[in-house]
């Protein structure tokens, strides 16, 4: 302990009370993302990640990539590209359509499906594509 001129230790003010020592917060050091660098412009480049397994793409400028990756806070900035598909509503699947689709495809039984599964995911694309891109095409039109 080291002594002061007022005769206090270095834990004392000169009041007599205890002077507690300020410890900085840790900083939290986030990483920096890995990123794929998909196309060059002028001065921009169209990147892109995932974040939980969820592709993300983003316009940054030049020179924001080093060695394949982003700083987060350089990426948390960038200009988000592309449509937020997972915003939109979805229509469900008309039963019947389904059901129809399945037998045209020779699909009448559980056995029947467990047998031409290729063709009964054929079945299925088709009973949602239809409504799906019709509904897409009419709201971007």
């Amino acid at each position: 302990m080291v002594q002061g001129r007022n005769g206090k230790g270095d834990e004392e003010s000169s009041d007599g009370e205890r002077v507690r020592e300020v410890k900085p917060k840790p900083v939290k050091v986030v990483p920096p993302v890995k990123v794929r660098t998909v196309e060059v412009r002028k001065d921009v480049m169209l990147i892109e990640w995932a974040v939980d397994g969820k592709l993300r793409r983003a316009m940054l400028p030049i020179g924001s990539v080093e060695l394949g990756t982003v700083a987060a806070e350089v990426l948390a900035q960038a200009i988000p590209y592309g449509q937020a598909w997972e915003d939109e509503e979805f229509p469900a699947v008309d039963a019947e359509a389904l059901a129809n689709e399945l037998r045209r495809e020779g699909i009448w039984t559980a056995e029947d499906l467990m047998q031409k599964t290729h063709l009964a995911r054929a079945a299925i694309q088709r009973a949602y594509t239809n409504s799906i891109i019709n509904q897409l095409v009419e709201k971007y039109k």
